[in-house]
């Protein structure tokens, strides 16, 4: 089942000083977030939405278990080639684009073994069917200002760092 949730920050926020959390995750920079970023920038993806997209990446990672994939079904065979596929075109659009040029003529395992951070981490928390996407600053200072109990609550994500 997907969830559709919108982005309100304020409604987090109160939510977090409530101790109302449902989720919450840390989100590491990476390629993958570089190539649809600079996609995004040059207009090449205009109808898809960074949270759509890291919703998807969750599911297909925590639920599809891509990275472990056995399933004999014949739907989730099709997802996996059609995303994989996908990727495959993100990846060779990415390396004909000046940002991607460093990554001309290199394979993927190659360009992510040797790839390095380049932005911030942030910390996305979801409440109900709001999420919201703090940098790690903002979530740092935000957490610094929650009552203990809360704290112990937001408390696995910080052992994510």
């Amino acid at each position: 089942m997907i969830q559709i949730s919108r982005k309100d920050k304020e409604k987090v926020y109160k939510a977090i000083r409530a101790g109302k959390i449902d989720a919450a995750e840390m989100s590491f920079p990476n390629l993958v977030d570089d190539i649809l970023l600079t996609l995004k920038r040059q207009g090449l993806t205009d109808l898809e939405l960074r949270p759509e997209i890291e919703e998807d990446f969750r599911q297909m990672k925590d639920f599809w278990k891509l990275e472990d994939f056995k399933s004999t079904k014949y739907n989730y065979i099709t997802y996996h080639i059609v995303m994989t596929l996908v990727g495959y075109l993100y990846f060779q659009i990415y390396k004909n684009l000046d940002e991607g040029k460093a990554c001309a003529g290199k394979s993927l395992p190659v360009v992510v073994k040797n790839y390095k951070e380049t932005r911030p981490k942030s910390v996305i928390i979801y409440v109900g069917q709001h999420f919201g996407i703090f940098p790690f600053l903002e979530f740092l200072q935000l957490y610094a200002e929650c009552t203990l109990e809360v704290r112990r609550l937001l408390d696995p994500i910080l052992a994510k760092v």
